[in-house]
């Protein structure tokens, strides 16, 4: 393989050490792009983005609480809703969906860990 395809990711079929890379196995490429015409709003996108991962650190320090026997307290579930649509330079609606989805399948497999 040469240099640029290396360098772009030409080869998502590449193993590394026997394993599938995580964006190949995950089926995205790993970041939000920008779509010239319409998407979602930017900002947002990243405060829906970040909420979904201060929940999921929250649970895995309820997780490592649970399983030292300390106490913990779980936060209450919340409502996802996607961010509103803009005209221009928003992120693509499909790489978003995906990365939300990611999260909250993440977010789903630590509350039934946690019997919740």
């Amino acid at each position: 393989m040469g240099f640029f395809s290396r360098l772009f990711g030409g080869d998502a079929e590449e193993k590394n050490d026997g394993n599938e890379s995580a964006a190949a196995a995950s089926g995205s490429s790993g970041m939000l792009r920008t779509s010239r015409n319409g998407g979602l709003d930017k900002t947002e996108t990243l405060l829906l983005i970040d909420k979904l991962n201060a929940e999921i650190m929250v649970l895995e320090e309820a997780k490592k609480a649970r399983d030292n026997g300390a106490p913990y307290d779980l936060p209450q579930m919340r409502e996802i809703s996607m961010p509103r649509q803009v005209n221009k330079g928003g992120f693509a609606e499909e790489d978003v969906a995906s990365y939300v989805s990611q999260l909250v399948g993440r977010i789903e497999q630590l509350r039934s860990e946690l019997g919740c």
